[in-house]
C-alpha cells in the first residue's frame, strides 16, 4: 500500500468546553496544535488530508486553508466525535486503499508511526490497525478503504470503536 494514495481526517469539531479555547489552536512549541497533526502526516507522505471543523469552523477555516488542507464542516458536531468520522469520510474519493482518522487533541503522533501501519495492514491484511505505545491503543487508527462503507452505514452506537475497532483491528 503507498502511503501517498492514503488519506488522513483530522478530527477538529469538538468544542473544547472544558479547555476554554479549541484545542486545535493551542500552541505545541512554535506551532499550533493542528499545524503539528498536519506536518505530521505530510512528513509522513500522506497524500490527502481532510480537516473535519464544528465549533470555532470559522476560527480554523481560514488556518486550514492556509495550510491547503480541505475543510468539511460539521453542521451537528454536539452529535459527537462519530458525525464527524462519516462527514469526513464522505468527502474521500471512493477506492482510497486506506484512511487515518486522527483527533486532533493527539498532537504527538510522529510521521514514523504513520508511515509504519500501512505496512502493518497490509502485512495482516485486516480491515484496521491501531498503533499501540507500552501495551496500550493509541491513535490514530488506520482504516482500510473497503469498510468505509460500514462506517458510513453504521448508526453511530459506540462510535468507531464499537463500530468498527473492536471487530476489525489488531495491536
Amino acid at each position: 500500500m503507498n502511503i501517498s494514495e492514503i488519506g488522513s481526517l483530522i478530527l477538529a469539531a469538538g468544542e473544547s468546553s472544558r479547555m476554554g479555547r479549541l484545542k486545535a489552536l493551542l500552541y505545541l512549541g512554535q506551532e499550533r496544535v493542528v499545524e503539528r497533526v498536519i506536518n505530521a502526516h505530510r512528513a509522513a507522505g500522506i497524500g490527502r488530508i481532510v480537516a473535519v471543523t464544528g465549533f470555532g469552523h470559522d476560527q480554523l477555516a481560514p488556518l486550514l486553508a492556509w495550510h491547503g488542507i480541505e475543510c468539511v464542516r460539521n453542521p451537528d458536531p454536539g452529535r459527537g466525535m462519530f458525525s464527524s468520522v462519516q462527514g469526513g469520510l464522505a468527502q474521500l474519493p471512493a477506492g482510497v486503499p486506506a484512511v487515518f482518522v486522527h483527533p486532533v487533541d493527539v498532537p504527538l503522533v510522529t510521521p514514523a508511526t504513520l508511515r509504519s501501519l500501512p505496512a502493518a495492514i497490509s502485512a495482516a491484511d485486516i480491515a484496521a490497525v491501531v498503533p499501540a505505545c507500552g501495551g496500550v491503543a493509541g491513535h490514530p487508527p488506520l482504516l482500510r478503504g473497503e469498510i468505509l462503507p460500514r462506517i458510513l452505514d453504521y448508526g453511530g452506537a459506540d462510535g468507531l470503536r464499537g463500530g468498527v475497532l473492536e471487530r476489525h483491528h489488531r495491536l
